[in-house]
């Protein structure tokens, strides 16, 4: 019996775990509180502000009811429990199957008193009604969520999930952080972003080279009231985050951003074609933005100039126009090297993404500054 008991102790708090913080597994299965209970959620892209009020409300409800779940299926299951005739253990238990009833009746009289004046009294709408003209008027909030509701529904909005918990999203004019029961919110106009910190987590025990870095972001509100809040992105992502906010990131001068491996690698890849000879496209040519990035203009051209003419793996002529700007084909010849062969990269050869012409490092020649 005792062992059943444990056992049952163990999966009910691997079930509550995967309840409140699901693995990656649970929600690319669907198996989360917000899919199960869609319905009543309503859709987050619509009415996101709404969406979230529903959603912190449910999370409330649903973990008010585990302690009481966990109580009743214990009982079923085993038929009661022996406790020590230890007058404090006994009093101990009964306090926690009391705490077990009470906690649902608690969440449900705190839902409906936040439900009260159209949500007036919700941690949401108590922040976002000190963003509006009319801070004293508290049915002001709805004015700034629809602001918010339209700014999401919007394609130009950058969202990142920071965990299975939280979601960092940024719209033109708005940093929000969901997490269980509330949402944090800073209008970028009167906030200040810091970058205060990095993390570094190895993927690969066997490379060192492999690894995620992670940056803590403080967002500080200056609006009265307001708290500030921590957003923590992958540092993959931070230039995603610098072009999408309208307000400069900080970043103190202890954080130390980790290079990847990728990085390294380009950096070397525009170091060394720099001693390469220039290619001369001639006079008034128009060139459209980098097929892979769009971002920037074509600044190198494969043309074959090492003397690698033999072999079934030999270099060959490209036909093809400048496409590519120096960044991304050094990105594009790194993905097709061998991923634990790293040191050989330089020294190996790669296919033009487009013709597919057999090229090397000593192959890929800058345009000449007439044309760049």
């Amino acid at each position: 019996m005792l062992q059943e008991e444990f056992g049952y102790n163990i999966i009910f708090l691997i079930l509550l775990f995967a309840v409140i913080y699901p693995p990656q597994e649970f929600i690319s299965a669907g198996l989360t509180v917000e899919n199960i209970f869609a319905k009543y959620l309503g859709s987050e892209s619509l009415l996101f502000i709404h969406y979230h009020i529903n959603r912190s409300c449910l999370m409330l409800m649903i973990h008010s009811v585990l302690p009481i779940i966990y109580f009743v299926i214990y009982y079923l299951y085993f038929g009661g429990v022996d406790l020590p005739k230890l007058a404090f253990v006994q009093y101990f238990w009964y306090f926690l199957i009391t705490l077990a009833i009470i906690l649902p009746f608690g969440a449900i009289a705190l839902i409906c008193y936040y439900k009260k004046n159209n949500w007036e009294n919700h941690p949401i709408p108590k922040i976002l009604v000190k963003y509006s003209n009319t801070p004293n008027n508290a049915s002001s909030w709805t004015i700034v969520a629809n602001e918010i509701n339209n700014e999401y529904r919007r394609n130009d909005k950058l969202i990142k999930r920071s965990s299975a918990i939280n979601k960092i999203i940024v719209t033109e004019n708005w940093i929000m952080k969901t997490s269980l029961y509330f949402v944090h919110f800073a209008h970028q106009s009167d906030s200040a972003l810091i970058a205060v910190a990095t993390d570094t987590h190895n993927i690969s025990p066997q490379d060192a080279n492999d690894a995620a870095q992670f940056v803590n972001i403080e967002v500080k509100p200056t609006r009265e009231g307001v708290k500030k809040f921590t957003i923590r992105i992958s540092t993959l992502d931070f230039k995603d985050l610098q072009d999408r906010v309208n307000r400069p990131i900080t970043v103190l001068s202890t954080v130390k951003f980790h290079t990847s491996i990728i990085d390294r690698f380009i950096e070397v890849f525009n170091k060394e074609i720099e001693k390469n000879p220039r290619y001369s496209l001639g006079q008034n040519v128009n060139l459209e933005p980098c097929l892979a990035c769009m971002a920037q203009i074509p600044d190198v051209k494969i043309n074959k100039q090492c003397l690698d003419g033999h072999g079934v793996d030999k270099c060959t002529n490209c036909f093809c126009r400048p496409l590519w700007c120096k960044s991304c084909l050094a990105r594009w010849f790194a993905s097709r090297q061998d991923q634990n062969e790293k040191e050989t990269w330089l020294s190996s050869k790669c296919n033009c993404p487009m013709c597919r012409s057999r090229f090397c490092i000593l192959d890929v020649c800058l345009l000449s500054s007439e044309n760049s």
